[in-house]
């Protein structure tokens, strides 16, 4: 994949992580942190990264 067809978004949750959060519950806080431009962009999401309790990163690519 080309470099340029990808980016990384570092998102910060308010509030902490349980540790049952599930990857489709992480999913879904990114694309409302993200927003419109990760739906309508970026259409493909490869992995999301818990980094810390209250970040993560979203690396997604068109």
């Amino acid at each position: 994949l080309d470099e340029k067809n990808q980016r990384t978004w570092k998102v910060r949750c308010s509030s902490l992580f349980q540790k049952g959060t599930t990857p489709s519950f992480v999913m879904d806080l990114a694309k409302r942190s993200i927003g419109a431009e990760l739906s309508s962009v970026y259409l493909q999401v490869k992995t999301v990264k818990i980094a810390t309790p209250k970040l993560f990163e979203v690396n997604a690519f068109r």
